[in-house]
């Protein structure tokens, strides 16, 4: 039967006989089973359905019956891993995205003058840190970590964010991402995007001459990426030793001087 022809997933939770039926296949398939009575109900199906009493044949026969996708990814349904956000969760996102109010406004450091550089993995989803780096005028280099500021649109205690205190994290996966945040807020507006004005936390450090730490402070900001790079086009930059670039080589050299810090101690 082609795909399109087959029932929806949701459409089998109409009749209970029939979702009880379809909750122990399901079982049975990521060898997950709560009682006997549902390793038996799944052995029965099996059965009267000419198929092998493996965990194989029922996830063949949940594909057959279009239950699962043809690739399904069983790690997932055994971990208990959510694939999706409930309609709730994404219509309290979507409200959270029409309040332009910032609680922490009138405390946020305006740090829109440094170059900023997100550096991630290529077609990364979600871009939630970067860097900045500068000399300050004793020769010592003052590098900036900001990291997006999820608070900006969840307040503690709301229903999104319980749900991602439930979730726990995001899941990264080859083929897919699964956000613990829906995705218009995860992948847009808590995200920092180059050229457009971000609300981060920023941790703000000043390295001695040897690498270790001078002061550092913690604060609301913002920013407003500069690049966004992939870890190959960054190094890339470096090579080429642009002298519009030299915050990129105060970074590497940064980088530097931290790693001969941590190896001698």
């Amino acid at each position: 039967m082609p795909s399109q022809d087959k029932p929806s997933k949701s459409s089998w939770k109409d009749e209970e006989k029939i979702w009880s039926r379809i909750e122990s296949l399901e079982a049975y398939a990521i060898d997950a089973c709560k009682s006997d009575e549902q390793r038996e109900t799944a052995g029965m199906i099996l059965k009267e359905m000419g198929l092998a009493k493996t965990t194989s044949s029922a996830v063949k026969l949940l594909t057959d019956i279009g239950y699962f996708p043809v690739h399904v990814n069983l790690d997932l349904l055994k971990m208990k891993i959510p694939t999706d956000h409930s309609e709730k969760i994404t219509s309290a996102a979507q409200s959270l995205l029409s309040d332009s109010s910032d609680p922490d406004e009138v405390n946020r450091k305006n740090l829109t003058n440094l170059k900023v550089y997100a550096i991630d993995v290529d077609e990364a989803d979600e871009l939630d840190d970067a860097l900045s780096a500068t000399k300050l005028q004793d020769g010592r280099i003052n590098v900036w970590i900001h990291v997006a500021d999820a608070t900006r649109y969840v307040q503690p205690g709301s229903i999104v964010d319980r749900e991602a205190m439930r979730r726990g994290t995001s899941v990264f996966l080859p083929t897919a991402t699964y956000p613990m945040f829906p995705e218009n807020l995860a992948m847009g507006a808590m995200s920092l995007r180059q050229g457009e004005l971000c609300n981060a936390v920023t941790v703000s450090v000043v390295l001695h001459d040897d690498g270790s730490i001078a002061e550092c402070s913690v604060f609301n900001s913002v920013i407003k990426p500069t690049y966004m790079l992939t870890y190959e086009s960054a190094s890339e930059l470096l090579h080429l030793n642009l002298q519009e670039e030299v915050e990129l080589r105060t970074l590497y050299e940064a980088a530097k001087l931290r790693l001969n810090w941590r190896r001698q101690q």
